[in-house]
């Protein structure tokens, strides 16, 4: 698994910034659903138990993605391994154990990806390399 980027700073969505290993995120204001970054997995096969795991700190809700096609998302509505954390004001470690599907689609290299929703009040700080997908 490696960092691909950090999302570009959208007009009216918030700021964000990468810097010494930490997204940092503010939302303000109305907004659209917003991308925070990005990670290339390589290493997800079907019916396989796996881990996400990273160290974050902040207000409000982020929500994690492993796109596409992958595994059903917690409220099992998608197969995009949808997850919401509820952030805490200090560091702390964030996990989410999912089990892939049987059948799998879309490009075989999935994206991790971290989101905003639309309108939510987000302050998000990420510690880039505490990220990890991991077989379990």
């Amino acid at each position: 698994m490696h960092y691909i980027k950090t999302a570009p700073q959208a007009a009216g969505y918030g700021t964000i910034s990468d810097t010494q290993g930490i997204i940092t995120y503010q939302a303000f204001g109305t907004h659209g659903t917003f991308d925070l970054a990005y990670w290339s997995v390589q290493s997800i096969a079907p019916n396989m138990d796996c881990r996400i795991s990273f160290v974050a700190r902040g207000k409000g809700k982020i929500y994690s993605y492993v796109y596409p096609g992958t595994a059903l998302s917690e409220d099992g509505s998608t197969n995009d391994t949808g997850k919401s954390y509820s952030l805490k004001n200090q560091w702390e470690k964030y996990t989410y154990t999912f089990r892939t599907i049987s059948n799998m689609y879309g490009d075989p290299t999935k994206t991790l990806i971290f989101r905003c929703q639309a309108n939510d009040d987000v302050e998000f700080e990420l510690d880039k390399g505490s990220v990890i997908i991991e077989k379990v």
